[in-house]
C-alpha cells in the first residue's frame, strides 16, 4: 500500500476525507531559514506552504493569508513560542484555524504546555514522515469540516430569520380578526384562553370569512404547544395524490404523515366536512385511541392537537359525515361572531387593514373619514372580514391623501364585478368564491366565480391567467345545451379573475345520491345520455374534460323541464393529442378526482383522449346505481392501484334489478384499455338503442322533484331559492 493510500485509509477510519491539494499552510519559523528541515518534511503533503519569521510578521501574515493550518516551529525559547501561539488564537479571524506545534524533541512537559497554549496537536521532527503527514491532514480535514459547518450554520440562520420574518408577517395578517373590544370579541378571546388549556379536539363554527384560521392559530399560540409546529391544510387537498398522508402508514419507508410532522404541535383541518370518508374513520379511531391514552394519565406516542373548522354557520356536519368523528369534535367548540355581530370593532379592523394595504404602496394614511366609518357601520357585511378587507384595499388604492374615504358604491347593498351586481354568496373555497349575481342592465341572473390570486406565486401568475383564459374560451366555444353556459369573463383591476355563468337551480349528482339514495336504472341511463351530448361535442372539438365526477354533473330545472343535466367546470379541460394548443397542465401530476380517474391518467400519461372522460362517466354511473364508489381504499395510492389492476365489482351482485344491457354499457366504459371503451357518440347511440332513457318519463321526473325538491320546481324565480339549492359547485380549490 502506498503512503497516500495508507493516509487515506487512516483518515477514512475516523470519518475524515483527505483534503484536496491547494490548501494554504503557514509555517512560522523563529528566524528566517530555521525551518528548512521542517519544510522538507512537509513538502510531500501537496499543499501550498508559506513561511513567516518572527512573532510580528507571523501575526500580520496569518491575518492576511487566513491559512487553513498554522505550523509553529519551536526551536528557540519555549516561552516566547507558546506566547505566540496564544496571540494567534486570540485573533478573531484565526480563532478556528488549527495550530500544530513542532518540537525539536519529544519532551512531555513541552507537549503539555503547547496544548495548554491552544495548539490542536504537537509533532516532533523525529516522528516518521507518514505520521506527521497523517496528523497534518487530519487537522486540515477537521478545519474543512468546521468551515463547512460554519457556512451551513450561516445558511440555517438565514433560513431561520426568513422563516421568522414570514411567520411575523403571517401573524400580523391573522391578528386582524381578533382586534376590537366588542362583547362578541371579548367572549371569543376568553374562549380561546379556555380552550388553549386543553389537548382535546376543537371545532370552530362560523360563517365564511370570519377568521377561523386566526382563531386556530391563537389557540395554538396560547397553549403549551406554542413553540411546536402548526400545520394548516385544506381538507379538499386530501383528494390529491400529492397531499401528505394524514395518519402514519404501515410502510416504514413511507414519508412522514401530517400528524407525525406536527408532533407536539397542532394540525388545523380547514373545512373538515370535505375530508374523505375513509380518512374521517381513521381520524375518529385515532382520536378515540388518544383520548383513552390521556384518560390513563399517559401521553400518546403521536401527541398533537386537532383543530377543525366548519363554515356553514349552523355547525351541522354534511350528510354521511362519520358520527364518531362528529362526537369527538362537538365536545369542545368555539363559535365565531360574524362581522355584523361585532360592528363596534369596525374602527380597529379598518385601521388594521388600512395600514396593511397602504404600507406596501409607500402611502401614509392616518385616519378614515367620519362619514365613511359611519357607512361601514351601517352596512350588513354578507362577506364578513374578507369583504371588509377588500373594501378597504380598494379604498386605499383610490386614496391620495392622509384621509381614507370609502366610495359609497363599494357599500351598495350588493358589490359589483364588471357589469354584474353580486347579490348572494353561494359558496367559498381555498381559491375563491361563487356568488349569485344579476346583470345591471339586462336583469339576467347569473353565477359568478371569483378567483383570487393573492396566494399565487407571482412567477406563476401568468400561467394561472392563461389557464383562466383557456377555461373561459373552451367553455364559451361549446354550444351543447347540456354544457353550462359562459356569459362573460375577465380580470378585474383588483386582480380578481371572474367567470359569469348561467345560474342553475337544482342539485349535483353527489348530493342527490347522498341525500336521497341511489337512482333507478332508467333515470341513470337518461342522465348518461345527456352527459354524452355535452362530452360528444367537446371530444369532437378535440377537448378532454379530465374531471368528470358526480359533483360536476348537475341536475337542474331548465325552463319547463326538470332532471336536465349540465356538465360543469371545464377548468381542467385540455386539448387532445392532435391539438396544437400549448399544454398548461403541470407535469407529473394526476388530474381529476381519484375515485373517478382513468387507468391511463393514474399512470401519469401526458396525452389523454376523450376515453378518459368515458371511464370517469362509468364510475359516475356505478355511483348512481349502487350508491357507492367503484373502488375504495384507505389511501389515494390504494385507489389508483385498484383503477389500474382490479376489475370493478359486479353491478348485478350489488343491485340485482339493474338491466343486463345497462350493466354491459357501464362495464364497457370501465374497460382498463381505452381502446375497449366506447366514444361519447357511440355511448349515446348505445343508450338510445337500449330504450332505457325513455323509460324515465317526464311524469317520473316531476314526481321525484315534487317529492324531494318542491321549492325548486315551484319557485317562480331563481332569486327566491335558498343558496343551497343554487349552483355553487364550480371548483373553488384549484
Amino acid at each position: 500500500m502506498s503512503e497516500r493510500d495508507w493516509i487515506q485509509s487512516v483518515l477514512s477510519a475516523v470519518g475524515l476525507l483527505e483534503p484536496s491539494a491547494g490548501a494554504d499552510i503557514l509555517v512560522v519559523e523563529e528566524t528566517p531559514g530555521s525551518s528548512a528541515e521542517l519544510l522538507t518534511l512537509l513538502a510531500p503533503i501537496e499543499q501550498r506552504l508559506h513561511t513567516a519569521a518572527g512573532a510580528t510578521h507571523a501575526c500580520t501574515a496569518a491575518q492576511k493569508l487566513e491559512p487553513a493550518l498554522i505550523v509553529l516551529d519551536v526551536s528557540g525559547p519555549r516561552g516566547a513560542s507558546l506566547e505566540l501561539c496564544r496571540r494567534l488564537k486570540q485573533i478573531d479571524r484565526l480563532e478556528h484555524v488549527p495550530i500544530i506545534v513542532c518540537l525539536r524533541q519529544d519532551v512531555p512537559e513541552q507537549r503539555v504546555a503547547a496544548l495548554c497554549a491552544g495548539a490542536a496537536d504537537v509533532i516532533t521532527r523525529q516522528q516518521p514522515a507518514a505520521e506527521v503527514h497523517v496528523r497534518l491532514k487530519a487537522q486540515l480535514g477537521i478545519a474543512r469540516l468546521v468551515t463547512d459547518l460554519k457556512a451551513k450554520n450561516r445558511e440555517l440562520s438565514r433560513e431561520l430569520a426568513l422563516a421568522q420574518a414570514a411567520r411575523q408577517q403571517e401573524l400580523s395578517r391573522l391578528q386582524g380578526p381578533l382586534l376590537g373590544d366588542s362583547p362578541a370579541v371579548r367572549l371569543l378571546r376568553s374562549n380561546i384562553t379556555v380552550q388553549a388549556k386543553s389537548d382535546a379536539p376543537l371545532l370552530l363554527i362560523s360563517e365564511p370569512s370570519c377568521g377561523d384560521e386566526a382563531v386556530a392559530r391563537a389557540v395554538h399560540d396560547a397553549s403549551r404547544r406554542s413553540d411546536q409546529p402548526f400545520f394548516k391544510i385544506q381538507c379538499t387537498e386530501f383528494q390529491s395524490l400529492q397531499a401528505p398522508d394524514l395518519l402514519p402508514s404501515d410502510n416504514p419507508d413511507a414519508p412522514l404523515s401530517l400528524l407525525e410532522m406536527a408532533q407536539g404541535g397542532t394540525v388545523y383541518l380547514d373545512h373538515i366536512g370535505q375530508l374523505p370518508s375513509p380518512l374521517q374513520q381513521e381520524l375518529a379511531a385515532w382520536l378515540s385511541f388518544t383520548a383513552r391514552t390521556r384518560a390513563e394519565g399517559k401521553t400518546p406516542a403521536m401527541d398533537c392537537r386537532v383543530i377543525a373548522s366548519i363554515t356553514d354557520g349552523s355547525g351541522d356536519f354534511p350528510i354521511g359525515f362519520d358520527p364518531e368523528l362528529a362526537d369527538h369534535l362537538r365536545k369542545h367548540m368555539i363559535r365565531l361572531p360574524s362581522l355584523l355581530e361585532r360592528t363596534e370593532d369596525l374602527s380597529a379592523l379598518t385601521l388594521h387593514f388600512m395600514r396593511r394595504h397602504s404600507a406596501p404602496l409607500g402611502r401614509v394614511i392616518t385616519h378614515i373619514k367620519d362619514q365613511s366609518l359611519e357607512d361601514l357601520r351601517n352596512y350588513n357585511w354578507p362577506g364578513n372580514l374578507r369583504e371588509l378587507e377588500e373594501v378597504i384595499r380598494r379604498s386605499v388604492l383610490a386614496t391620495r391623501g392622509a384621509e381614507l374615504s370609502v366610495d359609497h358604491r363599494l357599500l351598495d347593498s350588493d358589490p359589483t364585478v364588471g357589469s354584474y351586481r353580486l347579490t348572494r354568496q353561494l359558496g367559498v373555497g381555498g381559491m375563491g368564491e361563487v356568488w349569485e349575481a344579476r346583470h345591471q342592465l339586462l336583469a339576467r341572473p347569473a353565477a359568478i366565480k371569483l378567483i383570487s390570486s393573492d396566494n399565487v406565486d407571482p412567477n406563476g401568475r401568468d400561467t394561472l391567467i392563461r389557464r383562466f383564459q383557456r377555461e373561459a374560451r373552451v367553455t364559451a366555444a361549446l354550444t351543447s345545451p347540456n354544457t353550462v353556459k359562459l356569459y362573460d369573463f375577465g380580470v378585474g383591476d383588483d386582480g380578481l379573475f371572474y367567470y359569469v355563468m348561467e345560474l342553475l337551480a337544482g342539485i349535483d349528482l353527489e348530493d342527490a345520491v347522498e341525500r336521497f339514495g341511489r337512482m333507478p336504472a332508467a333515470r341513470v341511463a337518461n342522465i348518461l345520455l345527456q352527459a354524452c351530448h355535452s362530452l360528444a361535442e367537446a371530444h369532437g372539438a378535440g377537448l378532454v374534460h379530465r374531471d368528470i365526477k358526480p359533483s360536476n354533473l348537475y341536475l337542474c330545472k331548465q325552463g319547463l323541464e326538470v332532471d336536465f343535466v349540465k356538465v360543469l367546470d371545464f377548468g381542467m379541460v385540455t386539448p387532445q393529442p392532435d391539438s396544437r394548443e400549448t399544454r398548461l397542465t403541470q407535469q407529473n401530476r394526476v388530474y381529476g378526482t381519484l375515485a373517478y380517474v382513468s387507468p391511463e391518467a393514474a399512470l401519469g400519461q401526458r396525452e389523454l383522449t376523450g376515453k378518459a372522460d368515458i371511464y370517469a362517466l362509468g364510475c359516475v354511473a356505478y355511483w348512481l346505481l349502487v350508491g357507492e364508489l367503484v373502488f375504495q381504499a384507505k389511501t389515494p395510492l390504494g385507489i389508483l392501484k385498484q383503477h389500474l389492476n382490479e376489475a370493478p365489482p359486479s353491478l348485478s351482485d350489488q343491485v340485482p334489478d339493474v338491466p343486463l344491457e345497462l350493466e354491459r354499457v357501464v362495464l364497457a366504459c370501465l374497460a382498463k384499455n381505452p381502446a375497449d371503451r366506447p366514444s361519447a357518440l357511440d355511448l349515446w347511440s348505445t343508450l338510445v338503442d337500449t330504450g332505457l332513457p325513455g323509460a324515465w318519463s317526464t311524469e317520473d321526473a316531476f314526481a321525484w322533484w315534487q317529492r324531494h325538491l318542491p321549492h325548486v320546481v315551484n319557485a317562480p324565480t331563481l332569486g327566491s331559492l335558498p343558496p343551497e339549492e343554487l349552483e355553487p359547485s364550480l371548483q373553488l380549490d384549484g
